[in-house]
C-alpha cells in the first residue's frame, strides 16, 4: 500500500493524490476533527508509487530567494474593496483571461457556504472568488480538470495554499510553461466540518439562510472583521457571534495537524511563480505609498512571474521593498508554524460539548464578554 507518511497528522489534505491515481485506488475520508485523509485500497492499489511522487509533504524543497518583491494594490478602487488586501487576485486573473483566454482555478462559497475550488474563463465571475476564504477548501477533481485543460492548448492560472500550490507544480511539471502558480501566505487552514457547523448555527440563531459570508468585510477598513448576510436582509457585523469564526480561527485551535509542522512557512521554500498577501506592517516602511482601504505584497520568484506582472503592472500601482521589510508582520512567512497551547483542550471540549459551547468559549461569546463588549461600544459613542 502506498503513501508513506510517518503519521496520518502528516497530511496536508490537497487530494492530489487521488486525482492523480489511474487506478481510483485512493478516496477520502472525514476523520472526527472533520478534516479529510485518504484511505487506499489495497486491492486496486499497484504500487507505482505516483502518488508519493507528487505529494507535497513527500517532495524535496529546493530551496529559491525571491527575484523581486513589491508593495501593490490594484487602481480601481471598486476592487480594492471588495478584495481581502490591494486587489491583486483580480489584476493577475483579469490579465490572464484577457490575454491568453485562460482559465483562473479558485475558491468560493458555494450557496451553502462550502469552500471549493470553481474554474473561470469570465471576468465577471471572479467577483465570488475575491477575499479569503479562512477555511480549507475541497480541491477534489481540480488537479485533474487543470491537466485536461493543459492538454487541450489552455493557459491556466491556479492560487491556492503553498501545499496545494507545491502539489499543481509536481503534477504539472511537463507543462510549465502553460501555467502560471500562485500561492499566498497561509496561516493554516480550519476544519471544514467546524465551519459548516457555525455556519449551522448562525443560520440557526437568526432564522435565516446566509446567502453571503465575507471572511475580510472592509466596511470598517482594512482589518479582519467578518460580515454575514443573511436571506432575511439582515447584515450583522457588530455581534458577538458575528465574529465568533474570526477569534476561533486566529486561536490556531482549528487548524488541521500538518499546519503546525508547515514544509512551506518560509520564503525560501515556495514552489508558487508568485505570492501574494496582505502587506501587514506597510506603514512601518512605505507610508507614503500606503492605502487605508488595503495593501498587497507581491514576491515574484521567476521569469515567468516576472513575465506575468508586468502584463499586469497597467491595472496596479507598485513600489519596490525589501524582504525584511515584508516580513515584519508575516511569521508564517519567515519560518514560524501556527502554534496552538491548548489545542487538546479545544477538541475534548468540541466533542463532549459541542459547537455551541466552542462558540461562546473560545470564539469569545460568553455573557460576560458580550456585555462588556456592548457596554465599550456604548461609551464610545458618547
Amino acid at each position: 500500500m502506498s503513501i508513506y507518511l510517518e503519521k496520518k497528522e502528516k497530511c496536508c489534505g490537497c487530494k492530489a493524490c487521488q486525482d492523480i491515481c489511474s487506478f481510483n485506488a485512493i478516496s477520502f475520508n472525514c476523520d472526527d476533527e472533520g478534516f479529510w485523509y485518504p484511505n487506499i485500497d489495497e486491492n486496486k492499489c499497484v504500487e507505482c508509487k505516483l502518488c508519493e511522487k507528487i505529494c507535497p509533504q513527500l517532495i524535496k524543497i529546493e530551496e529559491k530567494k525571491p527575484l523581486e518583491i513589491y508593495a501593490a494594490r490594484n487602481i480601481n478602487e471598486q476592487i480594492i474593496n471588495q478584495s481581502s488586501s490591494g486587489g491583486i487576485f483580480t489584476a493577475l486573473a483579469t490579465t490572464i483571461i484577457n490575454e491568453k483566454k485562460g482559465h483562473v482555478y479558485c475558491v468560493e462559497y458555494d450557496n451553502n457556504m462550502v469552500a471549493k475550488y470553481k474554474c473561470v474563463d469570465k471576468i465577471e465571475d471572479l467577483n465570488s472568488c475575491r477575499g479569503s476564504k479562512y477555511v480549507q477548501a475541497d480541491a477534489k477533481e481540480i488537479y485533474k480538470n487543470i491537466l485536461e485543460d493543459l492538454k487541450n492548448g489552455i493557459f491556466v492560472m491556479f492560487i491556492g495554499t503553498p501545499c496545494q500550490a507545491a502539489a499543481v507544480r509536481e503534477i504539472t511539471k511537463n507543462n510549465e510553461e502553460k501555467i502560471l502558480i500562485v500561492d499566498f501566505i497561509c496561516h493554516g487552514v480550519p476544519s471544514p466540518k467546524l465551519f459548516k457547523e457555525y455556519i449551522d448555527y448562525m443560520q440557526k440563531k437568526n432564522r435565516s439562510k446566509i446567502v453571503k459570508y465575507n471572511n475580510r468585510s472592509k466596511i470598517e477598513g482594512w482589518k479582519h472583521l467578518e460580515e454575514l448576510t443573511f436571506e432575511n436582509g439582515k447584515v450583522d457585523y457588530t455581534s458577538s457571534f458575528s465574529q465568533a469564526w474570526r477569534n476561533i480561527f486566529n486561536s490556531h485551535n482549528c487548524l488541521r495537524p500538518s499546519c503546525y509542522e508547515c514544509r512551506y512557512n518560509h520564503y525560501e521554500k515556495r514552489r508558487a511563480d508568485i505570492t501574494i498577501a496582505d502587506y501587514w506592517g506597510i506603514d512601518n516602511f512605505h507610508k507614503d505609498f500606503s492605502n487605508d482601504a488595503g495593501n498587497s505584497l507581491v514576491v515574484i520568484y521567476t521569469k515567468k512571474g516576472e513575465e506575468w506582472f508586468k502584463k499586469m503592472s497597467k491595472q496596479i500601482l507598485y513600489i519596490s521593498s525589501e524582504i525584511e521589510y515584508c516580513i515584519f508582520r508575516q511569521p508564517h512567512f519567515r519560518g514560524e508554524s501556527a502554534v496552538s497551547l491548548n489545542r487538546d483542550e479545544f477538541w475534548v471540549d468540541y466533542k463532549r460539548k459541542g459547537v455551541d459551547f466552542i462558540i461562546k468559549k473560545y470564539g469569545k461569546c460568553t455573557l460576560k464578554l458580550r456585555t462588556k463588549k456592548f457596554i465599550k461600544r456604548k461609551l464610545g459613542r458618547i
